[in-house]
Protein backbone atom coordinates (compact mmCIF):
# COMPACT_ATOMS: atom_id res chain seq x y z
CA UNK A 1 0.00 0.00 0.00
CA UNK A 2 1.52 3.40 -0.78
CA UNK A 3 1.47 6.02 1.63
CA UNK A 4 -1.12 9.34 1.09
CA UNK A 5 1.01 12.19 1.87
CA UNK A 6 -0.57 15.95 1.85
CA UNK A 7 2.17 19.07 2.23
CA UNK A 8 1.85 22.16 3.18
CA UNK A 9 4.10 25.32 3.00
CA UNK A 10 3.97 27.85 5.55
CA UNK A 11 4.94 32.17 5.66
CA UNK A 12 4.27 34.07 8.37
CA UNK A 13 4.39 37.52 9.37
CA UNK A 14 5.26 39.22 6.15
CA UNK A 15 4.58 42.94 7.45
CA UNK A 16 4.30 44.17 3.81
CA UNK A 17 4.35 47.65 3.47
CA UNK A 18 3.74 50.36 0.70
CA UNK A 19 6.19 50.59 -2.16
CA UNK A 20 8.85 52.86 -0.84
CA UNK A 21 8.34 52.83 3.04
CA UNK A 22 10.19 50.56 4.70
CA UNK A 23 8.95 48.36 7.76
CA UNK A 24 10.39 50.22 11.03
CA UNK A 25 11.84 52.23 9.10
CA UNK A 26 14.74 49.64 8.34
CA UNK A 27 13.22 46.21 6.09
CA UNK A 28 11.91 47.25 2.29
CA UNK A 29 9.94 43.62 3.27
CA UNK A 30 8.52 43.02 0.02
CA UNK A 31 11.90 41.81 -1.81
CA UNK A 32 12.15 39.42 0.88
CA UNK A 33 8.83 38.02 0.27
CA UNK A 34 9.02 37.46 -3.36
CA UNK A 35 12.56 35.67 -3.20
CA UNK A 36 10.71 33.46 -0.93
CA UNK A 37 8.09 32.64 -3.69
CA UNK A 38 10.52 32.13 -6.75
CA UNK A 39 12.09 29.80 -4.39
CA UNK A 40 8.91 28.20 -3.68
CA UNK A 41 7.70 27.57 -7.34
CA UNK A 42 11.73 26.74 -7.97
CA UNK A 43 11.02 23.81 -5.38
CA UNK A 44 8.19 22.68 -6.36
CA UNK A 45 9.02 20.49 -8.87
CA UNK A 46 11.39 18.19 -6.64
CA UNK A 47 9.17 18.28 -3.25
CA UNK A 48 5.83 18.48 -4.41
CA UNK A 49 2.56 18.13 -5.06
CA UNK A 50 1.59 21.02 -2.33
CA UNK A 51 -1.54 21.24 -1.55
CA UNK A 52 -0.83 25.63 -0.27
CA UNK A 53 0.76 27.76 1.19
CA UNK A 54 -0.66 29.19 4.53
CA UNK A 55 0.24 32.89 5.32
CA UNK A 56 -0.03 33.00 9.78
CA UNK A 57 -0.35 36.46 9.94
CA UNK A 58 1.16 39.92 9.79
CA UNK A 59 0.34 40.03 6.01
CA UNK A 60 0.51 43.57 6.59
CA UNK A 61 2.18 46.29 8.43
CA UNK A 62 -0.26 48.33 9.54
CA UNK A 63 -3.29 46.29 7.58
CA UNK A 64 -3.83 49.17 4.88
CA UNK A 65 -5.82 48.77 1.44
CA UNK A 66 -2.30 49.40 -0.52
CA UNK A 67 -0.47 47.25 1.43
CA UNK A 68 -2.92 43.83 1.15
CA UNK A 69 -2.81 44.96 -2.60
CA UNK A 70 0.70 44.52 -2.79
CA UNK A 71 1.03 41.12 -1.22
CA UNK A 72 -1.77 40.01 -3.47
CA UNK A 73 0.00 40.91 -6.24
CA UNK A 74 3.32 38.97 -4.82
CA UNK A 75 1.18 35.80 -3.99
CA UNK A 76 0.10 36.23 -7.62
CA UNK A 77 2.87 34.36 -8.74
CA UNK A 78 2.74 31.31 -6.67
CA UNK A 79 2.05 28.09 -8.57
CA UNK A 80 -0.21 27.17 -5.93
CA UNK A 81 -2.53 28.70 -4.18
CA UNK A 82 -2.53 30.60 -1.06
CA UNK A 83 -4.60 30.80 2.32
CA UNK A 84 -4.51 34.01 5.30
CA UNK A 85 -5.57 34.64 8.49
CA UNK A 86 -5.16 37.79 10.30
CA UNK A 87 -2.16 38.62 13.00
CA UNK A 88 -1.48 41.62 14.80
CA UNK A 89 -0.59 43.78 13.01
CA UNK A 90 -3.27 42.97 10.60
CA UNK A 91 -6.84 44.87 10.01
CA UNK A 92 -10.35 42.44 9.85
CA UNK A 93 -11.78 44.65 8.01
CA UNK A 94 -9.09 45.28 5.45
CA UNK A 95 -8.34 41.64 4.66
CA UNK A 96 -12.49 40.85 4.12
CA UNK A 97 -11.94 43.34 0.73
CA UNK A 98 -8.60 42.88 0.30
CA UNK A 99 -9.30 38.80 -0.29
CA UNK A 100 -12.92 39.21 -0.56
CA UNK A 101 -12.77 37.20 -4.10
CA UNK A 102 -11.18 33.95 -2.49
CA UNK A 103 -14.32 32.63 -0.97
CA UNK A 104 -12.92 31.10 2.31
CA UNK A 105 -13.03 34.27 5.16
CA UNK A 106 -15.94 34.51 6.37
CA UNK A 107 -18.58 37.56 5.97
CA UNK A 108 -19.73 40.05 8.52
CA UNK A 109 -16.98 41.69 10.69
CA UNK A 110 -16.27 39.23 13.56
CA UNK A 111 -13.53 36.83 14.03
CA UNK A 112 -11.96 35.29 10.38
CA UNK A 113 -12.37 31.47 11.66
CA UNK A 114 -12.67 29.77 8.72
CA UNK A 115 -11.87 25.56 7.91
CA UNK A 116 -11.11 24.11 4.08
CA UNK A 117 -10.33 20.61 3.41
CA UNK A 118 -7.50 19.22 1.19
CA UNK A 119 -8.19 15.63 0.60
CA UNK A 120 -7.45 14.13 4.29
CA UNK A 121 -6.39 17.10 6.18
CA UNK A 122 -8.70 20.02 7.20
CA UNK A 123 -7.44 23.61 7.73
CA UNK A 124 -8.86 25.09 10.72
CA UNK A 125 -7.19 28.80 10.95
CA UNK A 126 -8.26 30.45 14.42
CA UNK A 127 -8.22 34.08 14.39
CA UNK A 128 -6.70 34.97 17.50
CA UNK A 129 -6.11 38.90 16.72
CA UNK A 130 -7.17 41.71 19.16
CA UNK A 131 -7.95 44.53 17.36
CA UNK A 132 -5.64 47.32 18.13
CA UNK A 133 -3.68 45.36 20.71
CA UNK A 134 -0.39 43.15 20.45
CA UNK A 135 -1.32 39.95 22.04
CA UNK A 136 -3.52 37.65 21.16
CA UNK A 137 -7.23 36.60 22.33
CA UNK A 138 -9.91 33.70 22.31
CA UNK A 139 -13.52 35.60 21.52
CA UNK A 140 -16.83 33.66 22.74
CA UNK A 141 -17.41 33.48 19.23
CA UNK A 142 -14.48 31.48 17.70
CA UNK A 143 -14.57 29.52 21.05
CA UNK A 144 -17.82 28.05 20.00
CA UNK A 145 -16.92 28.07 16.59
CA UNK A 146 -14.03 25.76 17.15
CA UNK A 147 -15.79 23.43 19.47
CA UNK A 148 -18.20 22.95 17.02
CA UNK A 149 -15.52 22.50 14.29
CA UNK A 150 -13.49 19.83 16.13
CA UNK A 151 -16.80 18.13 17.49
CA UNK A 152 -17.67 17.88 13.75
CA UNK A 153 -14.35 16.79 12.66
CA UNK A 154 -13.61 13.92 15.17
CA UNK A 155 -10.77 12.10 14.40
CA UNK A 156 -9.53 13.44 11.14
CA UNK A 157 -6.11 15.00 10.51
CA UNK A 158 -6.49 18.99 11.50
CA UNK A 159 -3.84 21.15 10.53
CA UNK A 160 -4.51 24.10 13.38
CA UNK A 161 -3.68 27.38 12.67
CA UNK A 162 -3.41 30.99 14.19
CA UNK A 163 -0.85 33.49 14.73
CA UNK A 164 -0.03 34.22 18.31
CA UNK A 165 1.27 31.21 20.04
CA UNK A 166 -0.31 29.48 23.35
CA UNK A 167 3.16 28.98 24.70
CA UNK A 168 6.12 30.73 26.12
CA UNK A 169 8.90 31.04 23.77
CA UNK A 170 11.93 32.37 26.84
CA UNK A 171 11.84 35.55 24.62
CA UNK A 172 10.53 38.09 27.53
CA UNK A 173 8.80 40.87 25.25
CA UNK A 174 7.43 38.36 22.62
CA UNK A 175 5.79 36.12 25.71
CA UNK A 176 4.37 39.20 26.92
CA UNK A 177 1.70 39.28 24.00
CA UNK A 178 1.17 35.73 23.20
CA UNK A 179 -2.16 34.58 23.36
CA UNK A 180 -3.56 35.51 26.76
CA UNK A 181 -6.36 33.17 28.61
CA UNK A 182 -4.36 30.38 26.35
CA UNK A 183 -7.04 27.57 28.15
CA UNK A 184 -9.90 28.59 26.59
CA UNK A 185 -8.14 27.39 23.24
CA UNK A 186 -5.92 24.45 24.62
CA UNK A 187 -9.30 22.90 26.63
CA UNK A 188 -11.10 22.89 23.15
CA UNK A 189 -7.96 20.55 21.77
CA UNK A 190 -9.32 17.69 23.98
CA UNK A 191 -12.49 17.18 21.75
CA UNK A 192 -10.57 15.86 18.95
CA UNK A 193 -9.28 12.37 18.78
CA UNK A 194 -7.25 12.38 15.23
CA UNK A 195 -3.78 13.06 14.29
CA UNK A 196 -3.34 17.15 14.75
CA UNK A 197 -0.46 19.75 14.38
CA UNK A 198 -0.44 23.21 15.48
CA UNK A 199 1.28 26.05 13.49
CA UNK A 200 1.78 29.33 14.64
CA UNK A 201 3.51 32.83 13.74
CA UNK A 202 4.05 35.97 15.18
CA UNK A 203 7.79 35.28 17.07
CA UNK A 204 9.62 35.46 13.64
CA UNK A 205 12.01 33.03 14.67
CA UNK A 206 11.59 28.52 14.18
CA UNK A 207 10.39 27.10 17.65
CA UNK A 208 9.11 23.25 17.91
CA UNK A 209 7.51 22.06 21.04
CA UNK A 210 5.53 19.18 22.60
CA UNK A 211 2.38 19.99 24.93
CA UNK A 212 -0.02 17.43 26.72
CA UNK A 213 -2.61 19.07 23.46
CA UNK A 214 -0.13 17.94 21.08
CA UNK A 215 2.82 19.21 18.96
CA UNK A 216 2.98 22.88 17.83
CA UNK A 217 5.50 25.14 15.48
CA UNK A 218 6.29 28.29 15.04
CA UNK A 219 7.74 29.52 11.70
CA UNK A 220 10.03 31.92 10.71
CA UNK A 221 9.50 34.97 9.25
CA UNK A 222 10.79 35.28 5.82
CA UNK A 223 12.25 38.77 6.16
CA UNK A 224 13.58 40.01 9.80
CA UNK A 225 13.48 37.55 12.93
CA UNK A 226 12.64 38.29 16.49
CA UNK A 227 16.32 38.35 18.61
CA UNK A 228 17.13 35.38 19.93
CA UNK A 229 17.59 37.20 23.57
CA UNK A 230 15.98 34.71 27.02
CA UNK A 231 16.49 37.18 29.15
CA UNK A 232 13.27 38.21 31.09
CA UNK A 233 13.84 42.09 30.27
CA UNK A 234 15.60 41.64 27.00
CA UNK A 235 15.25 44.65 24.40
CA UNK A 236 12.74 44.59 22.10
CA UNK A 237 15.16 44.16 18.54
CA UNK A 238 15.26 42.19 15.63
CA UNK A 239 18.13 41.39 13.36
CA UNK A 240 18.35 40.36 9.58
CA UNK A 241 19.04 36.77 10.01
CA UNK A 242 18.28 34.39 7.14
CA UNK A 243 14.83 34.12 6.24
CA UNK A 244 12.41 30.83 5.78
CA UNK A 245 9.32 28.92 5.72
CA UNK A 246 8.23 25.73 6.78
CA UNK A 247 6.98 22.25 4.95
CA UNK A 248 4.29 20.62 6.79
CA UNK A 249 3.64 17.41 5.77
CA UNK A 250 1.22 15.03 6.50
CA UNK A 251 1.41 11.00 5.65
CA UNK A 252 -1.87 8.60 5.92
CA UNK A 253 -0.29 4.80 6.97
CA UNK A 254 -2.25 2.09 7.79
CA UNK A 255 -2.69 2.22 11.62
CA UNK A 256 -2.76 6.17 11.75
CA UNK A 257 -1.37 9.34 10.16
CA UNK A 258 1.26 11.98 11.69
CA UNK A 259 2.44 15.29 10.57
CA UNK A 260 6.23 16.44 9.93
CA UNK A 261 7.67 19.49 9.35
CA UNK A 262 10.92 20.87 8.35
CA UNK A 263 12.19 24.15 8.17
CA UNK A 264 13.38 25.71 4.62
CA UNK A 265 15.88 28.49 4.85
CA UNK A 266 15.79 31.27 1.96
CA UNK A 267 19.01 32.25 0.13
CA UNK A 268 20.87 33.27 -1.24
CA UNK A 269 23.19 29.98 -0.65
CA UNK A 270 25.42 28.02 -2.64
CA UNK A 271 24.83 24.44 -4.43
CA UNK A 272 23.27 22.26 -4.52
CA UNK A 273 26.98 20.32 -5.21
CA UNK A 274 27.32 16.03 -5.49
CA UNK A 275 28.66 14.70 -2.44
CA UNK A 276 30.79 11.87 -4.94
CA UNK A 277 30.93 13.81 -8.45
CA UNK A 278 31.03 11.05 -11.12
CA UNK A 279 30.05 8.40 -8.88
CA UNK A 280 26.99 6.75 -9.44
CA UNK A 281 24.43 6.46 -5.61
Amino acid sequence: MTDRVLKFIQISDLHIVEEGALAYDVVDTTPYLDRAIAYINRLLPVIGPVEAVIATGDITDHGRAAQYARFRESVGRLDIPCYVLPGNHDSRGGMRAGFADQGYLPPGDGPLNYRHRFGDVQLVAVDTSTPGKPFGSIEDATIEWLRDTLTDLRDEPVLLALHHPPYDTFIGHMDRQRLREERRLLDQLSIHRGPRLMICGHVHRFIAGQAAEGPYVISPAVAHAVTLDHRPDGPSTFTMEPGGFLLHSYVERPGGGCFTSEYVPVGPFDGPYEFYPGRKS
